[in-house]
C-alpha cells in the first residue's frame, strides 16, 4: 500500500497536511503527524526493551538470529502468516492466514502493478484470508468500520489511494 514511517498509503508524504486530513476524515480517525519507526529503529526498540507490542503480519523473510533475538524481548507479539516460520514460534498470538491461492482480493507488486486474485484451492481450515483477519481486528477496535468482502476493502483502499481508482 505504500506505508512508510515517513509515508501514509499511497507514497503521501506524512508533511501532506491537506491529504493527512482528507484521509483522516475518511477513516473517521486522526492520523499522528510525526514520523514512526522504520524497521532497524523496531528492532532496536525490541532489543532496549521499549516496544511493548509488535505484529508482524506475513512474509518475514528476515529469520536471522539478530532478528530473532530483538522478538524476544517483545512483550506482546502476534504473527499472522500462512507458514509457521520461526518467528510465530516466538508469538504469544499466531493468526493463520491463507496464502495467496486461497484467497479472493488483490495485490500490488514491486512495480505498483495491482493484480487480482482467485483462489484456486480450497483454504485450510482454521485459516482465514488476511483482509478477513484485519477487518475482523478494526472491527473490535474501531465499531463503526466494517468489511463484508475483499471488494469492500479494495473500494476503500480506492478511496483513500487515487492511484487504484483505476481498472483492473
Amino acid at each position: 500500500m505504500g506505508m512508510l514511517p515517513t509515508h501514509l498509503t499511497g507514497h503521501v508524504p506524512l508533511t501532506d497536511d491537506q491529504r493527512r486530513a482528507q484521509i483522516a476524515q475518511i477513516w473517521g480517525s486522526q492520523i499522528p503527524a510525526g514520523a514512526g519507526l522504520g524497521f532497524v529503529e523496531l528492532m532496536e526498540g525490541a532489543r532496549q526493551g521499549k516496544l511493548k507490542g509488535l505484529y508482524i503480519l506475513g512474509g518475514d523473510a528476515l529469520e536471522s538470529e539478530d532478528f530473532l533475538s530483538a522478538l524476544g524481548h517483545v512483550d506482546f507479539l502476534v504473527v499472522q502468516d500462512f507458514l509457521l516460520r520461526k518467528s510465530a514460534g516466538r508469538a504469544h498470538v499466531v493468526l493463520p492466514a491463507t496464502s495467496f491461492l486461497e484467497q479472493d482480493g488483490t495485490f500490488t507488486n514491486i512495480e505498483s502493478r495491482i493484480r487480482q486474485l482467485r483462489p484456486v484451492k480450497a483454504r485450510p481450515g482454521g485459516t482465514l484470508p488476511d483482509w478477513r483477519i484485519l477487518a475482523d481486528l478494526i472491527a473490535r477496535l474501531h465499531s463503526g468500520a466494517r468489511y463484508g468482502d475483499a471488494h469492500s476493502v479494495y473500494r476503500e483502499i480506492m478511496e483513500v489511494v487515487p492511484f487504484y481508482a483505476a481498472p483492473l
